[in-house]
């Protein structure tokens, strides 16, 4: 049996932070440039190896939106872990899917930092609380059980 058919068989999940971003009373979303133009997720990014979850979090916000004008509120203690349709292979490990680690952040910036990297974000925009539901609850497999996560989140943070 080779080595590539031993990692094949292993099932890892991919680190990564989701990013519950606000300001002012409103949420940041994103629409990703492969996705469908209606889904909308908070930012989210993979965690390099040996990096922080910390330093992911400024990283992904800097990479999708061009900006690091935020500040860490919380961590939430809410974790969700979900699989892919197919495995995906990043620096020659077998991913099924991710484990996320939910923050929530606060924009300190205005909407003049924010320079989105058009190669991976087609669009952000600012919502509420009321509206969240509405574009973030998709049948697609990665949003199945998102929005009942992003709930708690927001439930969690309320009693901070």
């Amino acid at each position: 049996m080779g080595k590539e058919s031993v990692v094949a068989k292993e099932q890892f999940y991919r680190r990564n932070v989701s990013l519950i971003t606000f300001k002012n009373g409103m949420f940041l979303l994103v629409n990703l440039q492969n996705w469908p133009p209606d889904y909308w997720k908070f930012p989210q990014g993979g965690v390099n190896r040996g990096e922080t979850l910390g330093k992911a979090v400024y990283r992904e916000f800097q990479e999708e939106l061009g900006t690091d004008k935020i500040e860490i509120v919380s961590k939430s203690k809410t974790k969700r872990v979900y699989r892919w349709e197919s495995p995906i292979v990043i620096n020659e490990t077998n991913f099924v899917g991710q484990k996320q680690t939910f923050f929530l952040i606060k924009f300190i910036g205005d909407d003049t930092d924010i320079h989105i990297n058009s190669d991976e974000v087609r669009a952000f925009r600012w919502t509420t609380a009321e509206e969240l539901e509405a574009l973030i609850k998709k049948d697609y497999l990665d949003f199945l059980d998102y929005w009942k996560t992003v709930q708690a989140i927001i439930l969690e943070a309320a009693g901070l």
